[in-house]
C-alpha cells in the first residue's frame, strides 16, 4: 500500500509539474511579446547572456562557495538584511508620495487612518463597506497613528507617513529573513543564502517600499505558514495539529489583508495530504481548516464592531464578489472605472448581484467562446505577468513629493526610465524562465517540500488571476515564492551543467587512458618482436 501511495503521489506531482512548466512557458512568451510591444527590445537580448554569466560564475565559484561554513553565510545574510533595511528606508523617503493627495486606495487608507487616530475628520465608512479587503489595514494603520501621537502628541501626518513607510520596509526585510530560515531548514544554508539574497535584492520590492499597502505589509504572513510547515514531525501528531491551527490563524489574518494568501494554506494542505507521510495528517489539516474558518468569522465580526459597520451598511454599499469576476472581463482584465460605476449605480446588494450577473453574461456573449479564451489566456495573463516593473513605476508617478534623480530613473514618466525598465524587464524574463525550469526539475525529481508548496501557491495565483481582476501589482505579495521557485530552477540548471561537464571530463579521461593503453600496447608488441627477432 505504501508503494502504491508513493506511485500515485509521483504521478500527481508530474502532472502538476507539466501544467506548471507549461503555464510559465506561456507567461515567458507573453512577457517577451510585452517587451517587444513596448519598443524596448534590449531585455530580450540581455536575458540570455546574463543567464550564461550567472552559470559561468557558479561554475567557477561553486567549489569555493561550498567550502564556506553555514554559520558564516547566516551572519553575512543577516548583516546584509540590516544594511538593506537602512538603504530601503532612505529610498522610500526619497520616493515618497504626497501625503494628502487622494489618488487611489493606498492614499485613501493613510489619510483615513490618521484622521481616525487624531479625530480631525470623519472617515468615509461607505468605502470600507464597499471594499472589505482594506478594513484590517485601516485598523492597523490607525493603531500605528495612535502610537505615533502617543509618543509625540504634536506630530503631524508627515511623521505618521514616515513611520508607516518604516513599518513597510521592516515587513519586506522580515519576509526575506523568514524566507531564508524557511529554505535553510528545507534545503540547507547554502541554497537558502542564494534564495534569500535574490529576494532581498528583488528590485520591485524596493520600489514598493514607500507604498505601505496590502501587497507588502502582508509579505511576512505569506512566508510564516511555510516556516511552520518545516517544523512538522512525523512522530508528533499533537504538535502537528497545533502547528496547523496556528497556520490557519495566520492565514485568516492574512486573508483580511490579501485574500490570495489563503492559497499558501491550501498549498500546504495539498502537499501534506498527497505527498507527505506522517500519522494524523488528515486530522491536522481538518483542525487547521476549522481554525481558519472560525478565525475569519470572528475577525470579521470584530472588525465590524470597531468600524461600526452594520448589515444595513453592507446592503447599501458592499460590492458582491462577482463584481471582480465581471471586471476581469473588461477591456484589459484589470481595474475598469466604468464597470465600478455600473455596479455602484444600484441601491441594494441584491440588485448589484443581479446586475453584475447580467453584465457578466453580456460580456461573455459579446466576445464569444474564442474571444473569451483569448481574453483570458492572452490579454489578462499579459496584463498580469508581462510587466517586470509590477506596476511600481506607474504608482510612483502619482504625485511624488519631490522630483529628483530617483524619480528620473525609477518612475514611468522619468526622462531616464528606460534604464530602469531594461533592468526590471530583463530580471523578469530570467525569473519566469527559471520558475519554468523549477517545474521541469519537479518532473524529473517528483518530491514534496517547501519548493513544491511554493510552486503550488504560485500556480494557484495563476489560475485565480485568470478569473479575477488582474494587475501586475498582485504579484508583489507572492514574490518570495516566485524567488524560491526561480532559485530552484537555476540551481537545477547549474547542477545539470556541472554534472555534464564532469561527465565529459570522465569520458575524455577514459578515452585518453584507452589511447595511452593502446599506444603502450603497440610499443610493447614492437619491443617484444625486437627481442624475439634473431640477430643477423
Amino acid at each position: 500500500m505504501k508503494n502504491r501511495n508513493t506511485a500515485v503521489s509521483t504521478v500527481l506531482l508530474r502532472i502538476f509539474a507539466v501544467c506548471f512548466a507549461a503555464a510559465f512557458f506561456w507567461t515567458l512568451m507573453l512577457a517577451i511579446v510585452q517587451s517587444a510591444q513596448s519598443n524596448y527590445y534590449l531585455p530580450i537580448a540581455l536575458a540570455p547572456p546574463l543567464l550564461f554569466a550567472l552559470l559561468f560564475v557558479w561554475r567557477k565559484c561553486r567549489a569555493l562557495y561550498r567550502r564556506i561554513l553555514g554559520a558564516v553565510l547566516t551572519r553575512v545574510f543577516l548583516c546584509a538584511c540590516a544594511v538593506s533595511l537602512f538603504l530601503m528606508l532612505y529610498l522610500s523617503y526619497r520616493l515618497r508620495l504626497t501625503y494628502d493627495v487622494d489618488t487611489w486606495d493606498f492614499s485613501r487608507l493613510h489619510i483615513d487612518a490618521f484622521r481616525r487616530a487624531s479625530g480631525e475628520g470623519a472617515v468615509n465608512i461607505s468605502y470600507y463597506a464597499k471594499y472589505k479587503n482594506n478594513q484590517l489595514l485601516l485598523l492597523i494603520l490607525s493603531l500605528l497613528a495612535r502610537i505615533v501621537l502617543w509618543m509625540a502628541p504634536n506630530a503631524g501626518p508627515e511623521v505618521f507617513h514616515q513611520c508607516a513607510m518604516a513599518l513597510n520596509c521592516a515587513a519586506i526585510v522580515s519576509a526575506a529573513v523568514l524566507c531564508f530560515f524557511t529554505v535553510k531548514r528545507a534545503r540547507g544554508t547554502h541554497f537558502a543564502f542564494l534564495c534569500g539574497c535574490f529576494l532581498l535584492f528583488y528590485t520591485p520590492l524596493w520600489l514598493y517600499s514607500p507604498i505601505y499597502y496590502t501587497d507588502t505589509l502582508g509579505l511576512p504572513l505569506i512566508v510564516l505558514p511555510v516556516f511552520l510547515y518545516t517544523h512538522l514531525r512525523s512522530d508528533r501528531p499533537i504538535r502537528n495539529i497545533l502547528l496547523f491551527c496556528l497556520m490557519g490563524l495566520i492565514a485568516a489574518v492574512g486573508m483580511k489583508l490579501k485574500a490570495s494568501i489563503v492559497f499558501v494554506f491550501l498549498a500546504i494542505g495539498i502537499a501534506v495530504l498527497l505527498f507527505d507521510r506522517f500519522r494524523g495528517k488528515w486530522l491536522s489539516v481538518l483542525c487547521g481548516t476549522a481554525v481558519l474558518i472560525l478565525a475569519v468569522l470572528l475577525l470579521q465580526a470584530r472588525i465590524d464592531r470597531r468600524l461600526h459597520l452594520t448589515s444595513e451598511d453592507y446592503d447599501k454599499w458592499q460590492f458582491p464578489y462577482t463584481h471582480w469576476i465581471m471586471m476581469s472581463l473588461g477591456s484589459s482584465g484589470g481595474y475598469d472605472a466604468d464597470l465600478v460605476k455600473y455596479t455602484g449605480s444600484f441601491e441594494t446588494l441584491d440588485e448589484r448581484k443581479e446586475a453584475v450577473a447580467e453584465k457578466t453574461i453580456e460580456l461573455l456573449k459579446e466576445r464569444g467562446f474564442a474571444g473569451t479564451v483569448k481574453h483570458l489566456f492572452v490579454t489578462k495573463m499579459q496584463h498580469a505577468w508581462g510587466n517586470g516593473t509590477l506596476s511600481a513605476t506607474y504608482y510612483l508617478c502619482r504625485e511624488p513629493t519631490e522630483n529628483g534623480i530617483f524619480q528620473r530613473f525609477l518612475t514611468q514618466k522619468g526622462a531616464s526610465f528606460r534604464y530602469c525598465y531594461y533592468w526590471l524587464q530583463t530580471g523578469h524574463l530570467l525569473l519566469l524562465f527559471c520558475v519554468m525550469l523549477s517545474g521541469l526539475h519537479l518532473f524529473r525529481k517528483p518530491e514534496g517540500g517547501v519548493v513544491t508548496i511554493a510552486n503550488i501557491a504560485v500556480f494557484g495565483l495563476v489560475l485565480f488571476l485568470l478569473f479575477w481582476e488582474c494587475n501586475a501589482r498582485y504579484l508583489v505579495h507572492i514574490a518570495p515564492f516566485l524567488i524560491i521557485g526561480a532559485s530552484d530552477g537555476i540551481a537545477a540548471l547549474a547542477e545539470k551543467v556541472v554534472a555534464q561537464e564532469q561527465t565529459d571530463r570522465k569520458l575524455i579521461a577514459v578515452l585518453h587512458g584507452s589511447s595511452v593503453t593502446m599506444k603502450n600496447g603497440c610499443n610493447g608488441a614492437d619491443n617484444r618482436s625486437n627481442v624475439l627477432r634473431p640477430k643477423a
